[in-house]
């Protein structure tokens, strides 16, 4: 990733997804929202979403599975001439005149070439 920032967002997405809700994973977790069900809806009729969750999270070694068992990230580090390339993943653009009408189009200015 070229970012904590995207690192952080990307945790957050896999961690919700493959592991369940974090209302459902905390300390002391919800059992289910209460706001999920209708208020007639008998309380003994509502899931356990916390259990059936963690059926899910537990490894065929009894551990229970964490986000750092299934990703690692790595972090690109800047250019040393960074005046290349200020936002990594996103090559710069240059706007250069590609046709005789004065249209303007873009062009990516490819590494180790004379701009």
């Amino acid at each position: 990733v070229d970012s904590v920032d995207a690192e952080r967002n990307i945790r957050r997405v896999f961690s919700e997804t493959l592991l369940g809700p974090a209302q459902f994973r905390r300390e002391n977790p919800l059992q289910n929202e209460e706001e999920d069900f209708a208020p007639d809806f008998p309380r003994e009729a509502r899931p356990d979403f916390q259990k059936e969750l963690q059926h899910f999270r537990i490894m065929p070694n009894g551990e229970e599975l964490v986000l750092e068992t299934l990703l690692k990230f790595c972090h690109f580090e800047s250019a040393p001439d960074s005046n290349f390339r200020d936002n990594l993943g996103a090559p710069p653009v240059d706007t250069k005149s590609s046709d005789d009408g004065g249209s303007i189009s873009n062009v990516v200015v490819g590494e180790g070439k004379d701009n």
